[in-house]
């Protein structure tokens, strides 16, 4: 009997050290999609504060031919 639970529990260790694999697994693999948002979203805050600057541009180029 003591064998039987012996290898009971060293089944039931090797499943757990496969599953705990496999969450690290899978929090890598979210660490890295969150990297690849956050390189994303910087991208796309330089490209709004370019846009900001040429909405900016234009507004005051239009303006100009504002007549009263």
């Amino acid at each position: 009997e003591i064998q039987q639970q012996t290898a009971e529990m060293t089944s039931a260790i090797g499943q757990q050290a496969v599953v705990a694999d496999e969450v690290a697994r899978n929090i890598e693999e979210v660490r890295e999609h969150s990297d690849e948002s956050l390189t994303a979203s910087e991208a796309l805050v330089e490209q709004m504060k370019a846009f900001r600057s040429v909405s900016n541009a234009l507004t005051d180029n239009i303006g100009r031919f504002r007549t009263s």
